[in-house]
């Protein structure tokens, strides 16, 4: 491992959509107050937007979007959007850093959602030349997981590109002093990250980990691609790193991005969301309307449809919303009936079998009921027995 003086990852590209923000609480939100922001049109299907010099912006007023049986839609999220020079604009002039930023979005990722974060490393002390990865390109001296690159050569310099414009995630190499055009024997070659929904969400989970941003970028790289040098042995797997990129790497292992649908809720981000988001409004409720009709509230709510990520937690946790309606049965008893605030329609009564523990409504049992025991009683199918 080399560590190379003034080489630096940085986020070179940001996007995020926030469902509760307004255009102007956004500006807060970025602690971006002192900027002069202006309007200006919108772009993909948003109305309008507030701008700072195209770097930041802003995009609101109503994005439309067709649902998956073709309908047109209208959402009212606001989406910020980033570019290279727009992230550098955050950097120097908000209040917060971009791991402030990336941590709130992270904690509160039922209200905002990162759909794209780029990931870049420029090399000022040449380790790359672009020629010598171009021909290692063409010679296929590489293993990685995607099968669609490309090579782009012109007056502004060099590219090569791994994954598609569509992929969620993209490798770009890049001479950036010619793009920038820099003729003073400058070198800047610029090797980015481009990842997009569930891969930029998995990135930011590592980096709310703990995981320091150098880390994960070069170990989801080192996960994505490496240069190799050829040698007799069939197996490529077995080839040895080519130098230049031995050089490069800073780590050398490795983070998968996939994300397996529905894998990425679990029970610290349920118990940070609710201790985060939840508990100032929570205990608000509570000292107002007395514990009991927030039981009662609980008791109705768990009647009702629950988002998928929540039904797929509880049956990780072999548990189901009855559990739920059986504590607070037990907890309020009669007063289930009696308490609580308007329009909180009670379900049927939920009782467990004192037998074989079956939880289910009152008309599954013989007999339910009685002193001491209000929730408790015998299924149809135990009295049989």
């Amino acid at each position: 491992m080399d560590n190379i003086e003034n080489n630096r990852i940085l986020i070179d590209y940001f996007t995020f959509v926030s469902k509760i923000d307004d255009e102007r609480t956004i500006i807060r939100l970025l602690g971006l107050e002192d900027l002069p922001f202006e309007e200006a049109p919108g772009l993909y299907f948003y109305s309008k937007s507030l701008r700072y010099e195209n770097k930041i912006i802003i995009l609101f007023g109503g994005h439309k979007f067709k649902d998956a049986n073709g309908k047109i839609c209208m959402d009212n999220n606001v989406c910020v959007q980033m570019s290279g020079k727009g992230c550098r604009v955050f950097e120097t002039n908000s209040k917060y850093s971009f791991m402030d930023l990336i941590k709130y979005l992270y904690e509160n990722s039922d209200d905002y959602n990162i759909t794209r974060i780029d990931l870049a490393y420029d090399d000022f002390s040449g380790i790359f030349d672009m020629q010598t990865l171009i021909s290692d390109v063409r010679a296929k001296n590489y293993i990685t997981k995607t099968r669609k690159w490309k090579i782009e050569e012109g007056s502004d310099g060099s590219s090569i590109y791994f994954g598609s414009i569509h992929s969620l995630i993209r490798l770009r190499i890049y001479d950036k002093a010619a793009e920038q055009l820099i003729n003073d024997g400058t070198h800047w070659v610029r090797v980015e990250l481009q990842l997009r929904d569930d891969r930029s969400q998995a990135i930011v989970n590592y980096i709310n980990s703990g995981i320091c941003i150098d880390e994960v970028y070069f170990n989801a790289l080192n996960n994505y691609i490496r240069f190799v040098e050829p040698s007799e042995d069939t197996n490529k797997s077995r080839w040895n790193l080519k130098s230049y990129w031995d050089k490069f790497l800073e780590y050398y292992g490795k983070l998968s991005l996939y994300c397996e649908p529905g894998d990425d809720y679990c029970n610290e981000r349920l118990e940070k969301f609710v201790r985060v988001q939840c508990s100032a409004a929570v205990s608000s409720f509570v000292a107002i309307y007395g514990l009991k009709p927030f039981l009662k509230l609980l008791y109705n709510r768990s009647t009702q449809d629950i988002n998928h990520k929540y039904v797929n937690l509880l049956v990780q946790n072999n548990t189901d919303m009855e559990h739920l309606r059986f504590e607070v049965s037990e907890l309020l008893g009669d007063e289930l009936h009696t308490i609580g605030l308007n329009a909180i329609n009670i379900p049927k009564r939920i009782v467990r079998c004192e037998k074989c523990g079956f939880i289910g409504d009152s008309e599954y049992f013989a007999t339910y009921g009685g002193l001491g025991r209000y929730n408790t009683g015998i299924c149809f199918n135990c009295s049989r027995g």
